[in-house]
């Protein structure tokens, strides 16, 4: 299992007509998607996450604008500005994380670990 944190630039098709990138499991990322999921229309001012997984692993792309994603690792905090849909920013486990602004979408593993979340504040 990976257990660093990195961005990863992912395939892109550029056309006239509109580009596209992609994800797939194994292969640009390291682990299996359980879940994908999308956060969108986030008020300015307020933020997302406020949690670690002690078993979850993430990998979060920007899909429209940008945002921060602040990870801490209970010793350091380290501010990752994602702004670009062809790259995402891999999160291994028992990192806490918050999200400020955005629209982005979330690719997860173990997600069937429901009490696995250690709640911070933000």
């Amino acid at each position: 299992m990976e257990n660093e944190i990195k961005i990863i630039e992912l395939p892109k098709f550029l056309d006239a007509r509109g580009n596209l990138s992609f994800v797939e499991q194994l292969k640009h990322i390291p682990f299996k998607i359980e879940r994908t999921y999308w956060i969108y229309d986030v008020p300015g001012g307020e933020a997302r996450g406020g949690h670690a997984y002690k078993e979850n692993q993430e990998f979060i792309v920007a899909l429209s604008g940008s945002f921060d994603v602040i990870l801490d690792d209970g010793k350091e905090k380290k501010t990752y500005s994602l702004n670009r849909s062809y790259y995402g920013l891999y999160v291994p486990v028992f990192f806490f994380n918050a999200f400020h602004y955005g629209c982005f979408v979330i690719f997860q593993r173990n997600v069937g670990k429901r009490y696995s979340v250690v709640q911070c504040t933000v």
